[in-house]
């Protein structure tokens, strides 16, 4: 019976060449494109599950709820206190990521960022196998250092380098270690992520460079150098609640009232997931809302391609009511037929799935730009894949027939061939509620993608309340860049054609914060959430900010000792201090301007208050304004410089129009898959649409040929054939509007300064909608028009 099914379906597909290729090109499209998906988001799940005792291991995290926000960072004795103080903990360790690392390859030092410092139990906590090397040893020394094998072959190729120095350059300290062991590469799904492990003194060194001018003892500070990611494996019988009114009563210990910071636990399989939010995160971390997108764009496109396989089967099924009639007078069973079209469905989409292989091998190259990944399609070596595909074929197949396969099995043979069958009212209603399936699912596309566009457009062309043209901006990640800066800016001043040279804790916007709480001059009860913000002197002349008060710091007039304060119009609001220009406060200090607000983050966030100080020890980095028309010179001339102070760092300065897209790199991401999913709904629908006009073309062609006779033009003919689905288009855009409205209203939410949903989107999603549908479906209209009633009506 199977051979026979396969016989028959082959021999249906060759005989409707034009159904079958459209099927099988609709199908593979739909394929491709969920599987595409489906090969990113396995890439993404399942992060830290490989590691023995997963679910035992956990990482402490602060809530700061003084500051208002949550980061992976620990004060540095907290990994010894928790080890003695709580049982049910067989193992803590803290890690810490040191910035900016250099080693030595040859003769040239090299940036790595996945240098990390931790205590020995790390090995044991993420059950890391030692390639080389004593295990019970492996960090012993202060200055000892482990590689992985990939450093190990990059640094020392061919040779054990156990035994050998390595030079690190961290903090602009040299350090001179030893390695005294390697082991295996981390597995790539892990957000704990290091090819140098060094002792846990390498970093703390480090950190206490940082914080010398405060004279930082950090195993014994709580407050000042948090920078340590804390991860503790549990016993096998402990509670995870037990732990947590552990940490608590350490916080309520450790920690002063008013600084409001509580520990708290993080298991380690929801840290890649759910760490976004966080701030200071050094580890990789993922974007579930963005998986969610995806998932919902997969599914929607797979049953776009399902609907499609419908709506063409459905044009099909009058045609062969008569062989359905004939083989159940014969005999057939329902359950054979249904069968027998169920296998057509599923031999299409298998058929369809190599063309789908080669359609995701031609996009993956696109897909790897667009999430930042290095995807490869593997069959054998990934069987996770491999099985999905083919289960998410099968199903594909199955859903597309089941509703032909049951329509058509149902028909009884004495309504079939006495003609009763066909003429039953609301016949083909589904396929016209199909088709605006279609059409909803490309509308909202189109008007999803267009919002996205309009706001990201907006984040990034809003005023941000100074002069951004002809500005350049210089980020140097050397951390000697304080010192260097006097002695660069001094040489950039002498350059001609540059106007003004400033430096600051960050250039704005960026997502970088430095809060506290400062009293209200109103009311000393209250306190108010305050951004802290270093700048050097001329700030604000240099970024075209506007001063409504006072004036900016110089260095005639002002000392870099944080003494003096500007502030913004939020800050003068929220603190109470209206006509504070030349009034010295204790929290605050003497304010000598006012600065018109301005956007120092993103667009997400609300203007609040802001503290500017003077200050040039703790600037990171600089930003220089051109004369007009003379920025590509000015710029070569920059760039010279730059390699003379920073021959490490080959980034130079670059345009501030360069600067904003980095902070919206997720919103336009987005963006770009809305885009690319509506244009692939678009092509599904083309092809549904043309397969049906071609249907409808054929089953009215004594109609059209008669209308032909009695003298009708070919553009009214045209025009009867292409009206319905005028009204197909506007019930779907009429539907998309809410659809729309809902989702994106609530994506809109993440942004304080936002677009206005506007109707211009909707009309002009549905204009776009009924000229593709209008050109689809005309060329075929077009073709049945022209033809010679003689031809139509020969029979009659």
């Amino acid at each position: 019976m199977l051979k026979n099914c396969v016989k028959l379906a082959f021999r249906r597909i060759r005989t409707n060449k034009v159904h079958s290729l459209i099927s099988v090109l609709g199908l593979a499209i739909g394929l491709a494109c969920s599987l595409l998906i489906f090969l990113y988001v396995l890439g993404e799940i399942g992060y830290d599950t490989s590691y023995k005792n997963s679910e035992r291991i956990y990482r402490i995290i602060s809530d700061n709820k003084f500051a208002e926000f949550v980061e992976p960072q620990t004060p540095f004795p907290l990994g010894p206190v928790v080890k003695e103080e709580i049982s049910g903990v067989d193992v803590v360790a803290r890690a810490f990521r040191v910035y900016n690392a250099l080693v030595m390859l040859g003769e040239e030092y090299t940036p790595e960022y996945y240098f990390v410092s931790a205590d020995p139990e790390i090995f044991e906590i993420f059950s890391l196998e030692v390639v080389e090397g004593n295990p019970e040893r492996l960090l012993e020394n202060p200055n000892s250092v482990v590689l992985t094998e990939y450093a190990a072959a990059k640094y020392f190729p061919g040779e054990s380098p156990v035994g050998k120095a390595l030079s690190v350059m961290a903090g602009n300290q040299p350090h001179q270690l030893q390695v005294t062991g390697v082991i295996r590469n981390l597995p790539r799904k892990s957000t704990f992520q290091a090819l140098f492990i060094a002792s846990i003194e390498v970093g703390k060194q480090f950190v206490e460079q940082i914080f010398a001018a405060t004279e930082l003892d950090l195993d014994d500070s709580w407050y000042n150098g948090s920078m340590f990611t804390t991860y503790v494996m549990l016993s096998g019988s402990v509670a995870e609640k037990s732990i947590q009114e552990s940490l608590t009563a350490i916080s309520e210990r450790h920690f002063a009232p008013d600084v409001m910071v509580s520990l708290e636990l993080q298991p380690l399989e929801d840290i890649y997931f759910h760490s976004s939010h966080m701030a200071n995160n050094p580890y990789v971390s993922g974007n579930m809302t963005a998986i969610y997108i995806l998932v919902v764009i997969a599914v929607s496109i797979l049953i776009l391609a399902c609907v499609n396989y419908v709506i063409l089967s459905t044009g099909q099924a009058v045609s062969r009511l008569g062989e359905i009639g004939v083989r159940k007078v014969v005999g057939a069973t329902r359950t054979e037929l249904v069968i027998q079209l169920l296998g057509e469905s599923v031999l299409l989409a298998v058929l369809s799935l190599p063309l789908a292989i080669g359609l995701m091998e031609a996009g993956l190259p696109l897909v790897n730009d667009l999430f930042r990944t290095r995807l490869t399609i593997d069959l054998l070596g990934n069987w996770q894949f491999t099985l999905g595909a083919v289960a998410l074929t099968v199903v594909s197949g199955l859903l597309s027939g089941a509703y032909v396969a049951i329509y058509q099995s149902s028909a009884q043979p004495v309504e079939i061939l006495g003609q009763r069958y066909l003429i039953r009212p609301g016949r083909f209603g589904l396929r016209r509620t199909l088709v605006i399936i279609q059409l909803i699912v490309f509308s909202t596309l189109v008007s999803c993608a267009a919002i996205v566009y309009l706001q990201v457009d907006y984040a990034m062309k809003r005023d941000p309340g100074y002069d951004t043209e002809n500005l350049l901006v210089g980020s140097p990640w050397d951390d000697d860049f304080p010192r260097k800066y006097e002695l660069l800016k001094n040489e950039v001043l002498g350059i001609p054609g540059v106007v003004g040279v400033t430096a600051a804790s960050f250039i704005p916007p960026n997502d970088s914060r430095s809060l506290r709480r400062v009293a209200s001059a109103s009311d000393p009860n209250v306190t108010v959430l305050v951004e802290g913000f270093i700048v050097d002197e001329g700030f604000a002349e240099t970024m075209g900010m506007t001063l409504v008060g006072g004036r900016d710091f110089t260095s005639e007039m002002d000392q870099p000792d944080f003494r003096n304060t500007i502030l913004n119009e939020e800050a003068v609001r929220a603190l109470g201090l209206e006509g504070a220009v030349g009034n010295t406060y204790s929290q605050v200090g003497t304010v000598v301007g006012v600065v018109k607000d301005f956007h120092f983050h993103s667009v997400r966030e609300t203007i609040g208050p802001l503290i500017i100080k003077y200050a040039t020890d703790y600037v990171g980095e600089m930003a220089v304004r051109i004369e007009p028309g003379r920025m590509e010179t000015v710029k070569e001339q920059l760039n010279q410089l730059w390699v003379k102070y920073f021959p490490e760092d080959p980034d130079g300065f670059y345009s501030y129009a360069e600067k904003i897209p980095y902070l919206y790199v997720d919103e336009r991401r987005i963006g770009k898959i809305v885009a690319y999913a509506a244009i692939i709904a678009v092509i599904i629908c083309c092809m549904g649409l043309f397969g049906l006009s071609l249907f409808v073309s054929r089953a009215r062609t004594k109609e059209i040929g008669v209308r032909k006779v009695f003298g009708a033009p070919t553009s009214s003919v045209v025009g009867i054939l292409v009206r319905e689905y005028v009204w197909l288009v506007v019930v779907a855009s009429i539907v998309s509007v809410p659809v729309t409205y809902y989702f994106m209203n609530r994506w809109l939410e993440n942004f304080v300064y936002r677009i206005s949903i506007s109707w211009h989107v909707f009309v002009a999603s549905g204009l776009a909608a009924l000229i593709v549908t209008l050109a689809t479906v005309s060329i075929q209209s077009f073709r049945a028009a022209r033809t010679n009633p003689a031809d139509s009506l020969r029979h009659e």
